[in-house]
């Protein structure tokens, strides 16, 4: 579960140290960014603290008979569009090795479990429908409000369902799996349709996908952004704003089943009251 918390008060630590204005959790993506748009404002009195000890969060690599793979992110999704991919350019900019991903021949490489290839038709008959629940649910997604106070959301797979292409057989089901849980990494009941579709990434910069084989691993792009914001050498964040292995604990008061109060508890730090969150929540 992927967690990003800004406070938005002043805390003292245990040990001290000068009170600070914002506590980031998390050095994902989401803290590195939250850092770097501090940064960016002129506020340099934040803490992040990594319950991990590394950043990037499911941006991880790892090794693999001599060579680096990736254990989350591979693909920079969105290329060619009008508007320029940030992450892209970044890959650009530190030469990240990277391969044009071409999913066009899909029906002639789609194998069955006990062996042999999927007939053509067959494959293509269930992209088709795959393509079906993709633009029922991006129509679908627009009468939804963006009001995020009011839950009008639901699952892709409750679309599928309202479109009455809900996958049934294996092939269905594994070009489901190829079309939804791959680019998600979550399964279609439990994915956000409002918040999915359209996909954003293709939307606004492009349809091209390409493979990210770098032996730095995809983590090269965060660690990128990072060395340009904290202090930062041999790979590694030195920045005495960036602690590892911090656990957050959060503590929700409820009465008659309504929000009353949040606390926080975080490993050396003290109990911390009052607090303003925003939480972006990725299970």
């Amino acid at each position: 579960m992927m967690i990003l918390v800004l406070l938005l008060l002043s805390v003292t630590l245990v040990t001290g140290v000068t009170p600070v204005s914002v506590i980031i959790v998390g050095a994902g993506m989401s803290g590195i960014s939250a850092a770097k748009q501090l940064q960016d404002a002129g506020i340099h009195d934040f803490l992040i603290l990594e319950a991990t000890n590394r950043i990037g969060g499911r941006i991880h690599k790892t090794q693999f008979g001599g060579h680096a793979i990736e254990k989350g992110a591979n693909w920079l999704h969105g290329v060619g569009g009008l508007e320029k991919n940030p992450m892209f350019e970044i890959a650009k900019t530190i030469k990240l090795k990277n391969y044009y991903s071409d999913f066009s021949n899909v029906s002639l490489n789609t194998y069955k479990q006990e062996g042999g290839l999927y007939p053509k038709e067959e494959v293509e008959t269930a992209l088709s429908k795959a393509e079906s629940n993709e633009k029922f649910g991006t129509e679908f997604a627009k009468t939804l409000t963006d009001n995020k106070l009011v839950d009008d959301d639901m699952s892709l797979l409750a679309v599928e369902r309202l479109n009455h292409m809900e996958p049934k057989t294996p092939l269905e089901r594994m070009i489901d799996f190829y079309s939804f849980d791959g680019e998600q990494a979550e399964a279609p009941r439990v994915t956000s349709l409002k918040h999915i579709l359209p996909r954003p990434e293709f939307t606004l910069y492009g349809e091209g996908e390409y493979f990210v084989a770098d032996e730095r691993g995809f983590e090269g792009i965060v660690h990128e952004i990072v060395k340009t914001r904290l202090a930062y050498k041999d790979g590694r964040v030195i920045d005495a704003r960036l602690y590892y292995n911090k656990v957050l604990l959060l503590s929700v008061d409820l009465v008659n089943g309504l929000f009353k109060s949040v606390s926080l508890f975080i490993s050396q730090f003290r109990k911390i009251r009052n607090s303003i969150l925003n939480i972006s929540r990725r299970e």
